[in-house]
């Protein structure tokens, strides 16, 4: 038996009338003189509104995540830093020379290396994902990349994929 106060009544009978297609006027309960008579209808939906109520409550006490989408570097210039401002995040993502990590151009060969910071994550969830990338433009290599997580990895990185892209001295 499943016990009902008059709150979870009343969502629960809009609810149903939302989700199921119950002509309009009709109620979902009905009295008759041998006592509440309630539509198959209504207890099908009745064990679905249930079944979505004790989803929701176990959404409601998992643990939650911080989304992090949006970053900046730090105030030396190579540390990421989470941020919610969207527009600041806007305004500091227009300077490109703050994002640039490495570039490398072998004119000769018309093959270039670009190492920058992204600014934008898509691992939300991670305390460090990877916001650094090199990609390789022109030659045998073009379009690959490398993504990294720290500054330092994203040097490093640049200098074994020039090397790759068969760029020998490094300009920075």
């Amino acid at each position: 038996m499943i016990k009902m106060t008059d709150a979870d009544h009343a969502e629960f009978a809009l609810w149903f009338v939302a989700n199921t297609d119950i002509p309009e006027g009709v109620e979902v309960f009905d009295c008759t003189e041998d006592g509440m008579y309630v539509w198959e209808e209504t207890r099908n939906g009745l064990v679905r509104w249930m079944e979505l109520k004790v989803t929701m409550a176990r959404i409601d006490a998992a643990p939650k995540f911080r989304v992090r989408i949006f970053w900046t570097l730090g105030e030396d210039g190579r540390t990421p830093a989470a941020t919610e401002d969207v527009a600041s995040w806007t305004e500091w993502m227009k300077d490109e020379k703050a994002r640039r990590v490495a570039l490398d151009v072998d004119y000769v060969n018309r093959v270039a290396v670009s190492t920058i910071f992204l600014g934008i994550s898509t691992d939300m969830f991670s305390d460090t994902p990877a916001l650094f990338q090199t990609l390789v433009f022109g030659g045998p290599k073009e379009g690959h990349q490398m993504r990294y997580k720290t500054w330092d990895e994203a040097e490093k990185g640049h200098r074994q994929v020039c090397e790759l892209a068969g760029i020998k001295k490094l300009l920075h």
